[in-house]
């Protein structure tokens, strides 16, 4: 399957609404984040805008979702990588609890995983600023309230 640089989740991950016209894919808010690394991104325009992405949230301290949503990811990342025409898609993995999930914390977890997190990588782990992160948790419908 091929894709488009401007294609995101909503082309890998097919829907009942996508389907029947009801849908259209949320707006990435344009807001700083940090990566496992400590390194500075603008989400939108660096990391969502010239390639496909694929969004996730978790937090590191999760113990019943999380480690099987990465579990998961970690295997679409191998698939993707297996396709050279999939490679440039990027996996971004935000926090739902960015109090806590700083990029040491983000990096840990992503070594606990046996993930290789890293842009040339294809995958990164981000926190930020919990009112930054909270737009982009709205844009996705993610209720991230449990963590507050």
């Amino acid at each position: 399957m091929m894709f488009t640089r401007r294609q995101s989740l909503a082309a890998l991950l097919p829907c009942a609404a996508q389907a029947q016209g009801q849908w259209s894919p949320p707006q990435i808010p344009e807001v700083a984040v940090q990566d496992q690394d400590g390194r500075a991104w603008r989400l939108r325009s660096e990391l969502a805008g010239e390639r496909p992405i694929v969004l996730g949230f978790m937090f590191t301290s999760c113990a019943a979702t999380c480690p099987p949503q990465t579990a998961a990811l970690r295997e679409l990342r191998r698939a993707l990588d297996a396709d050279a025409a999939l490679r440039e898609v990027l996996l971004l993995s935000i926090t739902v609890d960015p109090l806590t999930d700083g990029p040491a914390q983000l990096s840990a977890y992503a070594q606990r995983y046996g993930i290789a997190a890293a842009r040339d990588a294809g995958w990164l782990f981000l926190t930020g600023e919990r009112a930054a992160l909270a737009r982009t948790w709205r844009a996705f419908g993610v209720d991230a309230s449990i963590r507050e």
